[in-house]
């Protein structure tokens, strides 16, 4: 069966590798003020698409980068994915711009990290993270379906690794990313008798702002600001500045490949057959890893991330 659905694949992008062509064709990208969002709306702007980029900070550095640097075809509109309002007001204006264009593409990339583990996270973390991960591309698709509708067009996730296996240590993001993955997995299912393709990228550790040391350093600020003093002293301060290390470790150690998840949005987006799923990772290593470690029964997990955190000096 393995071999058989690995040489489907194989020909699959050996024959069936066409693009679709930009003309006539417009794609909306959320969180374009940085990362994968910024360098896809730039790529896609240079390919010939008109582009909505959508941006948080409409006058931020990253945005007018995006409107020096790319053609008139791109757009550059502020958006809130946690807003309502916000949602209707570039939908207007989407519906406006187009013309005789059509939304082929929506790439839900909108993203943001914050948390640690559950008892340490306030809930406030929580909440952040499900309206931006998770509520906020609901909320965006639910708005844009009816034109994609239309052009018969796509719906692209920008979920994770982690909405698909579970870690310690970044608990309320990792919880939205599997809602995000469980939306786009309903979602999938249930446009295919429209005609719209619903596709996920799945990228694991990549060096983008969410992932950056500096992050660390404000959410562990904002962490021992908020917490209770009878945690504090529960879990004393030589656990927490370790924990601190080595979290700052893990995303340092972030690759700066985020070319590879560009590409895969653009297969998302471009190809005329799209894989209902695009993996890319950083480390082979890291890949190989993953793979066998998501193949053990829980217990067997389990006593692994027990192991490790002993090592690591994370264990009471």
């Amino acid at each position: 069966m393995k071999i058989g659905f690995s040489t489907f694949k194989f020909s699959k992008k050996l024959y069936l590798n066409d693009e679709v062509h930009p003309e006539g064709k417009a794609v909306l990208i959320t969180g374009c003020d940085s990362g994968f969002g910024h360098l896809a709306a730039k790529r896609f702007d240079a390919e010939g698409f008109r582009i909505f980029a959508c941006c948080l900070f409409p006058s931020g550095e990253g945005a007018l980068e995006l409107q020096k640097t790319c053609s008139k075809k791109l757009k550059v509109l502020e958006l809130n994915v946690t807003s309502d309002d916000s949602v209707k007001k570039v939908l207007k204006s989407v519906e406006e711009s187009l013309g005789n264009d059509v939304l082929w593409a929506l790439v839900n990339n909108a993203g943001m990290t914050s948390g640690f583990t559950v008892e340490l996270s306030p809930m406030q973390a929580f909440q952040d993270c499900l309206e931006v991960n998770a509520i906020g591309p609901i909320r965006v698709t639910k708005a844009f379906l009816p034109l994609l509708r239309k052009s018969r067009g796509r719906v692209v996730n920008v979920t994770s690794l982690t909405g698909r296996q579970s870690f310690p240590f970044m608990s309320p993001y990792i919880i939205s990313k599997h809602a995000s993955a469980a939306f786009n997995d309903c979602l999938r299912t249930e446009m295919d008798m429209w005609g719209i393709r619903v596709i996920s990228v799945e990228p694991d550790c990549f060096k983008t702002y969410l992932l950056s040391e500096e992050r660390v350093d404000e959410e562990f600020e904002t962490l021992m600001a908020t917490l209770d003093d009878n945690l504090k002293s529960e879990y004393g301060q030589v656990y927490l500045q370790k924990f601190k290390a080595i979290k700052r470790q893990t995303y340092a150690a972030a690759s700066p490949k985020i070319d590879l998840v560009v590409d895969s949005i653009h297969s998302a987006v471009t190809d005329e057959f799209p894989e209902i799923t695009y993996s890319p990772r950083g480390s082979r290593f890291l890949m190989v890893v993953h793979y066998v470690f998501q193949k053990l029964c829980y217990s067997l997990q389990d006593m692994i991330v027990r192991t490790l955190m002993y090592v690591l000096g994370l264990r009471k």
